[in-house]
C-alpha cells in the first residue's frame, strides 16, 4: 500500500543499498526477535500516522460542510455539494438526503449526489427499509452486502436491479427526534473502509445536517404535506367505515332506496 514501511531484512554489506531502493529500516538477516521487534515498532508507528492523517481530512471536511452549508442556507445545490464531502469522505459512490417528519410513512428526497435535479421526491418509507430501520431507532445501520442482509432481504432484488450493494444509514435526529437520514450506498459489497474516525465524521455531519434543517422551510413544508396526507387518509377512511355501516341495512330493505347529501346530490 502506497506509504507503507519496508523492513529489508538483508547482509550487512547490503544495508547501504537497501535503505537508498526506498527502505524504511533494515535489519540482518537471521535474527528473529530482532526482526519482529522492528517490524512491530514500523507497522505501529505506520498505523499511527494513517489514523492521524485519517482525522485530519475528517476535520477539514467537516470544516468544508461547515462552510458550504452556512454560505448556501436552504438552497438543495448546497446540501447536494455537502453531501459529496460526505460520500467521498466515508468512501462511497453515492449519497442522499431523506426526510421522514413525525413517522410518516412518506419520505422526501431533499437532495441527491447521483442526480442535480432530484429534489423533494416522494417516496414510500416501506420501500426502503433500511432507512425505516435507522428512522425509526435512531440508530445507523450498516450493510455490507444488501443482497445478504436481514434488514433488505425483502427488497433484494430491486436494490440488485439497482446495482447496490453497501449501504450505510446515518439518522438525522434533533433532540432525539428523526428529521430524516443520510444514505450513502456503493456498487460493490464490503464496508471495512468504514472506520472509527469516518463513523465520527458522519455522526457530526448528520448532526450538522440536523441543526441547518430543524426550522427551515423545507421540513416546514414536508410536515404540512404529511398533515395533508394524512388528513386526506383519515377523510376516505372515515368515509368508508360510514359506508360500510349502512352496506348491511342497505341490502336488507325491501324497498328501493334513494341517498341524497345536504347539497341535494
Amino acid at each position: 500500500a502506497s506509504g507503507c514501511p519496508v523492513l529489508a531484512v538483508v547482509s550487512a554489506d547490503q544495508a547501504s543499498l537497501a535503505l537508498e531502493s526506498g527502505a524504511t529500516d533494515v535489519v540482518a538477516s537471521g535474527i528473529g526477535p530482532i526482526l519482529i521487534a522492528r517490524a512491530r515498532n514500523l507497522l505501529s508507528g505506520h498505523e499511527s500516522d494513517v489514523l492521524g492523517r485519517e482525522v485530519a481530512a475528517v476535520h477539514e471536511a467537516l470544516i468544508e460542510v461547515q462552510q458550504v452549508l452556512s454560505a448556501g442556507g436552504e438552497d438543495p445545490d448546497s446540501l447536494r455539494r455537502a453531501l459529496d464531502v460526505a460520500r467521498e469522505v466515508m468512501g462511497f459512490e453515492r449519497a442522499s438526503l431523506v426526510a421522514n417528519v413525525e413517522s410518516s410513512e412518506r419520505g422526501f428526497v431533499i437532495a441527491a449526489t447521483d442526480d442535480p435535479q432530484l429534489s423533494q421526491l416522494s417516496l414510500g418509507i416501506w420501500d426502503y427499509p433500511e432507512i425505516r430501520e435507522a428512522v425509526r431507532n435512531a440508530e445507523p445501520i450498516l450493510i455490507g452486502d444488501a443482497l445478504e442482509h436481514p434488514v433488505t432481504s425483502a427488497v433484494a432484488s430491486k436494490l440488485k436491479d439497482s446495482g447496490v450493494r453497501a449501504i450505510v444509514v446515518i439518522p438525522v435526529l434533533w433532540r432525539r427526534r428523526a428529521l430524516g437520514a443520510v444514505v450513502f450506498r456503493k456498487n460493490q459489497p464490503g464496508i471495512e473502509h468504514v472506520t472509527g474516525p469516518k463513523m465520527s465524521f458522519a455522526y457530526l455531519f448528520a448532526s450538522r445536517v440536523a441543526a441547518h434543517l430543524r426550522d427551515s422551510s423545507i421540513i416546514q413544508n414536508l410536515r404540512e404535506q404529511t398533515h395533508r396526507i394524512s388528513r386526506a387518509s383519515y377523510e376516505a377512511e372515515r368515509r368508508l367505515r360510514t359506508v360500510e355501516s349502512l352496506k348491511e341495512y342497505f341490502e336488507a330493505a325491501a324497498d328501493g332506496v334513494f341517498v341524497v347529501g345536504e347539497d341535494g346530490l
